[in-house]
């Protein structure tokens, strides 16, 4: 499926903040209960456009990647995409060329996910990441 990267600015904010809620809700209810107030304030303090990328599919936004990038690492910090476009290859592919770039300036690639995110786990495996450290509720891993 033929899909865009394209440049986020303030005005994708609540759409960014919707496709995260609806990703990750699941999870935070079930370790931490979910706080509305304090999942948007949150988002609100860490919302930088210059990190993300929206992904679009027939100008339809149905998912973003936000990534930060240091010295040596570039973290894929947050991938979604909305249920629909799950499980189509958008998301490795996009996971794939952040690696391929990384490797061309010499860098590692970080992510993380919930314990509990059993289809993330087995896509970033199947991608070549290695797990480096588990905490309570998230796995952290490399390639």
């Amino acid at each position: 499926m033929k899909y865009c990267l394209e440049k986020v600015n303030n005005n994708d904010k609540q759409e960014i903040y919707t496709i995260k809620k609806n990703s990750i809700m699941y999870y935070v209810r079930k370790i931490w209960g979910w706080d509305e107030k304090y999942q948007v304030e949150d988002f609100e303090n860490s919302f930088n456009p210059i990190n993300f990328k929206k992904i679009t599919i027939n100008q339809k936004c149905v998912g973003f990647i936000e990534t930060h990038e240091d010295n040596n690492v570039v973290n894929i910090t947050e991938i979604h995409l909305i249920t629909e476009y799950q499980g189509l290859g958008i998301g490795s592919d996009i996971i794939k060329q952040v690696i391929v770039d990384a490797k061309e300036i010499s860098k590692t690639v970080t992510l993380g996910c919930f314990k509990e995110n059993k289809g993330a786990i087995n896509l970033y495996k199947r991608i070549g990441f290695k797990i480096v450290n588990k905490t309570e509720t998230h796995i952290c891993f490399e390639i």
